[in-house]
């Protein structure tokens, strides 16, 4: 069927409107003759059309936005307005072109890191690496922010390819790419409703209830890094066609570069967030394995680990996401040992399908980028920060 976003603006009524005074005469002959012999009047096609979009564009806000949570609406979910996603998601997502890839078009480097936008800064304890900092930030407050640690795939760490998708694309005010011009990036509208297994409820150590669920999550966040609320650290660990892996040296630099931008930036330190995706997502388990105390909750995307895994974690919250094929090849047996934990929440995602990365030489990678549908969908980041690691100033050995 049509997807919602494919609906709007069908019927906004921009027939001119007829001018009254004309239209008067022929209303008096009309009732002298009995009545009118025809339908609508120009005017009201024109208010019923306003009105049916007006209500179309409400019934959206609702569809694609963000929802309200826990009774209120949480300043760390990033913010949409419904009126440029849905014109975003209207236009026509660009065919592949292999010939205009993103790999190389890493951005420049920048001597200071910017309230609001996605910088490269200049390297630190061995490390590339680019930093958002939210855009109310400002050096002179005292404000502390949850802290996002980023650790990418195994053909991402091109900071061109980085930047073309995931979390990083949607830090940009423009999310445009060398392949994509579209300043607002809007998802295939194919995907549309977003479909994962429904979770079962705490409690259950099931991984998965056999229920497909309509997660209402948005295609499309014109405005992500306008509204989102917390500090995102992005480093370079291997570039495509390096030794692919993150290894316990490069963790152990990950570490260290994250305590540094959590003193000079004013992350707080007990709401230090672990996530990766693919190889990005088995280097977050390596670190979470490693060192679960530094964390306030781990999220892993389209990577699966094994059951060994759990025992290290116990405590610690965990949000793990991919699609069926993530699912079968080890997530769901994964998930369902998480959930056995005595203490820890479990949350999992299992997308009925998801779509290919954006960067037209991995394009054939059907249903891997599951990373673009969770890192844009606000429950995420609203469970995400609600999570908290009091004792994590003493275990990250800051003040």
């Amino acid at each position: 069927g049509r997807s919602a976003y494919e609906a709007v603006g069908r019927g906004d009524g921009t027939g001119e409107v007829a001018d009254e005074g004309a239209a008067a005469p022929a209303a008096a002959a009309d009732a002298a003759k009995g009545g009118p012999k025809r339908g609508l009047s120009p005017q009201q096609v024109v208010l019923i059309g306003a009105a049916c979009f007006a209500l179309l564009t409400m019934f959206l806000a609702w569809l694609g936005g963000p929802k309200t949570i826990h009774g209120g609406r949480d300043p760390l979910i990033p913010t949409a307005a419904p009126g440029s996603e849905a014109a975003a998601c209207q236009e026509p997502t660009p065919a592949p072109d292999f010939g205009r890839t993103s790999e190389g078009n890493a951005p420049p480097e920048v001597s200071e890191a910017l309230p609001g936008v996605r910088v490269r800064l200049p390297p630190s304890h061995g490390l590339a690496y680019q930093l958002f900092l939210p855009a109310g930030w400002s050096p002179s407050g005292a404000e502390t922010y949850p802290l996002v640690v980023f650790l990418h795939g195994a053909g991402d760490g091109d900071f061109g390819v980085m930047n073309s998708q995931s979390l990083p694309r949607l830090l940009a005010k423009d999310q445009s790419t060398s392949f994509d011009p579209r300043r607002c990036w809007c998802l295939d509208t194919g995907l549309w409703p977003v479909v994962a297994k429904r979770e079962p409820p705490p409690g259950s150590e099931e991984a998965f209830l056999d229920e497909d669920e309509n997660l209402r999550s948005p295609l499309a966040d014109c405005h992500f890094a306008e509204n989102f609320d917390g500090i995102v650290l992005m480093p370079q660990g291997f570039q495509p066609g390096d030794g692919v892996g993150w290894d316990r040296e490069r963790l152990q630099r990950v570490e260290a570069l994250a305590r540094e931008v959590m003193q000079k930036y004013r992350g707080d330190p007990a709401r230090i967030v672990l996530t990766g995706q693919s190889a990005g997502g088995a280097g977050a388990w390596e670190l979470a394995v490693w060192k679960p105390q530094l964390w306030s909750a781990l999220v892993v995307v389209c990577s699966q680990a094994s059951k060994e895994v759990v025992e290290a974690v116990e405590g610690l919250p965990v949000w793990i996401v991919g699609w069926t094929g993530d699912g079968e090849g080890g997530n769901d047996a994964l998930v369902a040992e998480l959930r056995r934990r005595r203490a820890g929440e479990t949350r999992y995602t299992r997308y009925i399908r998801a779509p290919a990365p954006p960067e037209p030489k991995y394009r054939e990678m059907l249903n891997h980028a599951s990373y673009d549908l969770i890192y844009r969908d606000p429950r995420l980041w609203y469970w995400a920060f609600e999570q908290k690691n009091p004792p994590g100033s003493k275990r990250w050995g800051v003040s």
